[in-house]
């Protein structure tokens, strides 16, 4: 294609930018850069010859906008630009530029700059620059620059926005592009973190560091001139003498070992106060240990609650009642003696009969207790605690609950029940809470609530007639037992017994054992239990009454040695003690059964007083490794290192016959002590306590604990 030719003989297959090149270059004279703003607010740029008509722009800007000339409209301003008028005849100013706007005839058409554009990633702007050239012929050049649309995001730090344009104004940053990116020192990797900046300076010479000698030109003061003179020759022998190195070594030595040595007895007065102290502390602990077991047990025989502390009334009872007949039959004979027992029966009945009121009292608080227990129970919300899938973290520092229909349910019933029970309002009040339970029976029709509501009006009329209030307490707890079933019934209480039904079925699906003697299904806890114990067989109810298969015995002192024993056990680290197992039954066996209640050595029978220390102190605690001593004789059986020296043959075959009644009375706890050792074995957590054990033994033999004064 010639560059020279004319726009109108021009190919027809010719692309519009292409035309629009051409008709530029054919054109000899100035070139006139237009701006066309479309419909929508674009822009379309592009450089014509200043001898171009109106029309002829419309037919080249057909293949542009893919519209007709005839739907093209072009202004200038607000005036309506004729077809015929010709670019030149427009003031273009110094710059060559000229605005116009674009528009479409029919609205349903939009002309847009685009669609012009839509080949290219960013929209071009274009401007004509008019450049002196000396190899043009005129000495002019006309160069076409296009600039690219580089918008940045600019911060808002202020401004204003047009309302009309949607146009935004920024007070700040307007000239500058927006701040570089802070990035830390530890992500970069170029040169500037690698290496150091070194820089060369050229400075004048100290004068200390002067060269110059003196001459007569130049003047060097001599004040702070030395004059050396060369001293005695010294062998290296007589140098190393004078030095005395060795010397200065030891005596340095000599200090570095007294001061280990004092830090060395710093470590063991502090070790050794620390172990003062610990044995203070253990001699408080059991000291107080023994206070707080004899307020609990005067706490116990005078105000009884319960089954231990009645157990030890019973047990108190017997001895005090075998002690009697022993000294009855000791002073007396004949009809005298049977007058006596005559007098003692009469006694223990009066006792028995105290004590069997006391907990027949006791055993109908527990029972108010427990009615009010259940109330509290349907009626308390669901509650979560604060610490469920780490609601910490959110701040929460109280637990989550909800209120559902059956704990508003529940809350209802807890008040109707407190109405009923309230014995200080008046007959109104009281008349009014039976009309609140009948009311709230009204939806029922069960046999229990028809039986309600007939025991309901039987009481009011009552009430109504005067009758006292004493003569209705049978009537008025028959209304509360009823009302206690009516809701405990899965068919009248509405689910409000459901959660608490669901937690209980929980609990008895897997521990539910049949009692040999009443034959009900009860739970695992309502058993007594033991070492000796393969299966359950009989519960504590049927025990408590058949006191020849069990007599009374007072097990709070055997408890409390169990409790001392499992304490000395946990302090010595103990891996798998036997102690953790038995029960304070097992105790009172091996005490009373096995060691006859007495020390083995003085046979003090002050059972408050007697304890079951090790036999071998480097040896765990068990039925088999045991010995019964007073306080006093365990601390200095602890202070043994070998048996044999301190005791006699016939006492260590005696105590030994003893360990091996107990090993044959104990046999399943036996089992049970190997079986947690071999499932121990598999565990870290043991070998963890083994290499703890090593290291405490070596640590200790390896420290001299000397007394400091």
């Amino acid at each position: 294609m010639d560059p020279q030719s004319d726009v109108s003989s021009s190919p027809p297959a010719v692309d519009p930018f292409e035309k629009l090149a051409l008709s530029s270059l054919n054109d000899k004279g100035r070139s006139i850069t237009v701006k066309f703003t479309t419909n929508d607010g674009t822009v379309f740029t592009q450089t014509y010859s200043s001898k171009i008509k109106i029309s002829e722009i419309k037919d080249i800007l057909e293949d542009v906008f893919g519209t007709t000339a005839d739907n093209m409209l072009i202004k200038e301003g607000r005036s309506l630009v004729s077809d015929d008028k010709v670019l030149n005849e427009f003031n273009v100013g110094d710059f060559n530029m000229l605005e116009l706007y674009l528009y479409s005839k029919n609205p349903d058409f939009t002309i847009s700059a685009t669609n012009a554009y839509k080949e290219f990633a960013t929209v071009p702007d274009v401007i004509t620059v008019h450049m002196l050239d000396s190899d043009a012929e005129d000495g002019w050049r006309d160069i076409v620059v296009e600039m690219m649309n580089q918008c940045i995001e600019k911060p808002f730090i202020g401004g204003y926005v047009n309302k009309d344009s949607g146009v935004e104004y920024h007070h700040g940053y307007s000239q500058t592009g927006p701040p570089k990116p802070k990035v830390h020192h530890m992500q970069k990797s170029h040169r500037d973190t690698q290496t150091y900046f070194l820089r060369n300076r050229l400075l004048d010479t100290n004068y200390a560091q002067a060269t110059q000698m003196a001459k007569e030109d130049l003047w060097i003061p001599s004040i702070t001139d030395r004059i050396l003179v060369a001293g005695p020759y010294e062998t290296a022998e007589e140098w190393e003498k004078r030095r005395d190195v060795e010397r200065k070594v030891r005596t340095i030595q000599r200090y570095f070992r007294a001061w280990k040595i004092r830090k060395a007895l710093k470590e063991l007065c502090a070790e050794y106060k620390k172990r003062i102290r610990l044995e203070e502390e253990l001699n408080d602990f059991y000291k107080q240990a023994d206070e707080d077991r004899k307020a609990q047990e005067l706490v116990g025989k005078v105000f009884p609650r319960t089954k231990e502390d009645f157990i030890m009334l019973y047990a108190m009872v017997d001895r005090w009642k075998k002690s009697e007949i022993k000294r009855i039959c000791y002073s007396y004979s004949g009809p005298a003696k049977i007058s006596s027992f005559f007098m003692l029966l009469d006694k223990e009945i009066q006792m028995l009969r105290a004590i069997e009121a006391h907990r027949h009292q006791i055993k109908m608080e527990m029972k108010i207790k427990k009615e009010h227990d259940f109330f509290k129970t349907i009626g308390n919300p669901i509650e979560w605690n604060k610490h469920y899938k780490d609601w910490t973290n959110k701040a929460i520092d109280f637990n989550i609950q909800m209120d559902t229909l059956e704990t508003q349910q529940g809350n209802e019933y807890y008040n109707i029940f407190l109405s009923l029970n309230d014995i200080d309002v008046g007959v109104e009040e009281k008349i009014q809470a039976l009309l609140n339970l009948k009311l709230l029976l009204c939806d029922h029709n069960c046999y229990l609530s028809n039986e309600l509501v007939e025991l309901i009006d039987r009481a009011c009329e009552l009430m109504v007639r005067g009758i006292n209030r004493k003569h209705l307490d049978i009537l008025m707890k028959r209304i509360k037992g009823l009302f206690i079933k009516h809701i405990k019934t899965p068919e009248c209480n509405n689910g409000v017994c459901k959660r608490m039904l669901r937690i209980k079925e929980k609990i008895m699906h897997s521990n539910l054992y049949c009692c040999n003697r009443c034959g009900k299904l009860k739970c695992h806890s309502e058993f007594p239990a033991n070492s000796q114990l393969e299966k359950f067989q009989v519960c504590l109810t049927c025990t408590w009454d058949d006191r020849v298969m069990e007599p009374w015995v007072d097990v709070a002192p055997y408890r409390f040695i169990l409790r001392l024993i499992r304490h000395e056990e946990k302090l010595k680290l103990s891996e798998s003690s036997i102690a953790f197992i038995l029960q304070p039954k097992d105790i009172h066996y091996i005490v009373v059964k096995i060691w006859h209640g007495h020390s083995a050595l003085t046979e003090v029978t002050d059972i408050y007083n007697l304890r079951l220390c090790r036999w071998f102190i480097d040896q765990e605690w068990a039925p088999w490794n045991c010995v019964l001593l007073t306080t006093e004789e365990m601390k200095v059986h602890y202070e043994i290192k070998n048996l044999e020296d301190v005791y006699d043959l016939h006492f260590l075959h005696r105590v030994f016959n003893k360990h091996e009644l107990a090993k044959q009375h104990f046999k399943i706890a036996l089992k049970l002590e190997n079986y947690f050792q071999e499932v121990g074995e598999n565990t870290k957590r043991w070998h963890e306590i083994k290499n703890f054990k090593e290291f405490i033994a070596v640590h200790s033999k390896t420290h001299v604990f000397a007394k400091c004064h």
